[in-house]
C-alpha cells in the first residue's frame, strides 16, 4: 500500500498547488457545467502566469482533510497549509501519521522541517533521479503563458452532478476527469469532484479519488494577493534548529516520498 498511497496528501497538495494561477478574461456568466468548472479553477491557474490573477501573483490556502478512505483515519480533520508566489516560491505544511511536515522552496534550495524526520526521505532520493531532475526541472518554478492557462480547463471532461445544499448553503457540484487523450488508464470513473459556490463560482471543496484511497479537501481559506511576506518562505527560529536542505529541483520527489508514509477510513467536514 505504501507505494500506492504516495499520491495521498501530495495528491491533494499537488492538485491545489498545480491548479495555481490566471489573469485571464473571466468566462461569460453562463451556468453550463464547463463554465462552472472554468470559473472555479481560473483564479488558481492564473497565479501561475506572468499576468497574475487580477493582478495577484500569490495564493495562500488552508485545507481541511476529511472523508478519508484508504489512509490513516487520524488524518480526518487535520489541516494542510499551502502558499505559492509566482514564479518559484512554495510553502507546504501537511500532517503525516505522527508529525507535521513543512517543506518550503526559496530560490534554488528546498528546506524541510523537522530535518531529523525528513532527512530519511531525502536520503531515499537516488543520485541518478536527482541528476535527471536537475537537467529537466527549473527548480521549484511553475509558469504558464496566458494562452496556455486559457486552455487548461479544456483539458478536462466535466459532468454536472447538480445543485446540493450543505448546512443550508447551496453548492454546484461537478465531476471532472482528464480528456481521453490525457488518461493514463482506461478507467472511466471521475477522479475529482468539485463543490462550487454558485454566487461567485469560488471553489469550496474538492474530492480526490483513486483505486486505493480518497480524500476530501475543504478550502477553509483561499486568499489571492499581490505577494506574500518574505518570512513566508523562511524557517522560524525554532525550525532552524532542525532543518534539512536539498536542491529545489527535487521538491516534487520529496513531497511524494513524504506522502508515501501515509496510508486508511473517516468522516467529512462540510463545505464552507
Amino acid at each position: 500500500m505504501k507505494g500506492k498511497a504516495i499520491r495521498s496528501i501530495a495528491g491533494v497538495v499537488f492538485v491545489l498547488a498545480s491548479v495555481a494561477g490566471a489573469a485571464l478574461a473571466a468566462p461569460k456568466q453562463s451556468k453550463s457545467r464547463f463554465d462552472v468548472f472554468a470559473k472555479a479553477v481560473t483564479p488558481f491557474i492564473a497565479v501561475g502566469t506572468p499576468e497574475g490573477s487580477n493582478g495577484n501573483h500569490a495564493v495562500d490556502l488552508t485545507v481541511a482533510l476529511g472523508n478519508i478512505t484508504g489512509l490513516p483515519p487520524e488524518l480526518n480533520g487535520r489541516r494542510a497549509e499551502i502558499a505559492y508566489e509566482f514564479p518559484s516560491k512554495w510553502f507546504v505544511q501537511f500532517p503525516l501519521e505522527d508529525f507535521v511536515a513543512t517543506i518550503a522552496c526559496r530560490g534554488d534550495t528546498v528546506w524541510a522541517h523537522p530535518g531529523s524526520r525528513m532527512q530519511p526521505f531525502i536520503d531515499q532520493l537516488e543520485a541518478k533521479a536527482r541528476e535527471k531532475q536537475r537537467s529537466n526541472n527549473s527548480g521549484g518554478g511553475f509558469q504558464l503563458s496566458k494562452a496556455q492557462a486559457v486552455l487548461v480547463p479544456a483539458l478536462f471532461d466535466v459532468n454536472d452532478a447538480g445543485l446540493v445544499k450543505v448546512a443550508d448553503k447551496p453548492y454546484r457540484v461537478v465531476d471532472v476527469r482528464p480528456i481521453p487523450a490525457l488518461r493514463l488508464t482506461k478507467d472511466t470513473g471521475w477522479p475529482a469532484r468539485l463543490w462550487v459556490r454558485p454566487n461567485d463560482f469560488s471553489l469550496a471543496q474538492l474530492l480526490l479519488r483513486t483505486s486505493d484511497w480518497s480524500a476530501t479537501a475543504v478550502l477553509e481559506k483561499a486568499n489571492f494577493v499581490p505577494s506574500l511576506p518574505p518570512e513566508t518562505w523562511e524557517p522560524t527560529a525554532e525550525q532552524r534548529a532542525d532543518l534539512a536542505e536539498m536542491p529545489a529541483s527535487s521538491i516534487t520527489s520529496l513531497l511524494n516520498l513524504a506522502a508515501a508514509t501515509v496510508r486508511k477510513p473517516g468522516a467529512q467536514p462540510a463545505p464552507r
